[in-house]
């Protein structure tokens, strides 16, 4: 199974469930591809990680079976570009106050993820636009 993580800094009380994860997801079946940025910052707050390979904003992943945002509803939309070629699906654990998008909190990370592990999940197709503004070369996004 390959599984990416991407986040953002969190709280000093919410690091212990990025370990929980880690140890719960670790495994030899699991291919595991962290975010440079998440990566250094987990590594600066004592998050150890199995075997792991990282990657940056620039590299194309290929597709993984679940991608993991960890932040709130603004991670949530740093994560898409990482994904957008690839469809990999999403699954966002919110660290934020309020998750319009990211309702999944990240201290529910054990019951999340026994529940996707057993296929007690579904999975919310969502739409990615793309605007161009006639008469300019400027490229908005992505």
């Amino acid at each position: 199974m390959k599984i990416a993580i991407h986040g953002k800094q969190l709280k000093a009380n919410e690091w212990q469930w990025i370990q929980l994860l880690l140890h719960k997801i670790a495994g030899p079946n699991v291919e595991l591809a962290v975010e440079e940025y998440f990566h250094k910052i987990c590594l600066a707050n004592g998050i150890s990680f199995p075997d792991v390979s990282v990657f940056n904003e620039f590299e194309k992943l290929p597709r993984q079976d679940l991608f993991l945002s960890i932040g709130g509803d603004g991670t949530l939309l740093d994560t898409i570009p990482f994904v957008a070629d690839n469809n990999s699906p999403i699954l966002c654990l919110n660290a934020g106050r309020l998750g319009f998008l990211s309702t999944a909190q990240l201290y529910d990370i054990e019951y999340i993820l026994n529940e996707t592990v057993a296929n007690h999940t579904y999975l919310e197709e969502r739409s990615l636009l793309e605007i161009s503004v006639k008469g300019t070369t400027q490229q908005i996004y992505p």
